[in-house]
């Protein structure tokens, strides 16, 4: 009797812990909030807040001086876009530039050098190009890069985004994906 009753607590000890577990589980407040990226259906502040969270940047380095006017430039930034890392199909290509004051403390003008959407396949086209700047403050811009390619098999895209600072300095941040 003893034996029996002993085995029948056992068994009801552990269905209760089973039973609190999986609730806890399925509660899921345990768990990080995690979003996906939209590009569709997000805002920019939104893309911006998830690219700074999620993506490393490329590059962060000074701005290359090319000629006397004191103007900066990034290098040529080219990135490739596929349905894996062993098949591209698309790639863009960036180049930004921009003044800085004297005093190295505010971003005075930026613009664009270079900024291709260029298709890898014949079946493939480019459906979206779009170009965006923002000044975050008096030594910080924005500027993203956004092109969209399309085929049977779904659309891709790849962005850049671009911050330079007053101190002479920019990030890249490369974010891209697809099929959608």
């Amino acid at each position: 009797m003893r034996k029996g009753f002993f085995i029948f607590v056992s068994l009801l000890i552990s269905t209760l812990l089973m039973f609190v577990s999986i609730s806890y589980a399925l509660d899921g407040s345990n768990e990080k909030s995690v979003t996906v990226y939209d590009p569709v259906n997000m805002t920019m502040e939104e893309r911006w807040e998830w690219v700074q969270e999620n993506v490393e940047p490329v590059f962060v380095g000074k701005g290359q001086y090319t000629d006397r006017s004191g103007t900066l430039h990034s290098g040529l930034d080219t990135s490739y876009v596929g349905p894996n890392d062993m098949y591209n199909i698309a790639k863009l290509e960036t180049k930004v530039w921009f003044t800085v004051s004297d005093s190295f403390d505010r971003v005075e003008s930026w613009g664009t050098d270079v900024f291709n959407a260029v298709p890898l396949l014949d079946s493939l086209s480019v459906t979206t190009t779009d170009y965006d700047s923002t000044r975050i403050s008096n030594d910080n811009v924005r500027m993203v890069y956004e092109a969209w390619y399309a085929n049977l098999t779904g659309a891709y895209y790849i962005e850049h985004w671009y911050n330079v600072y007053g101190y002479g300095v920019y990030a890249l941040y490369v974010n891209k994906g697809g099929p959608l």
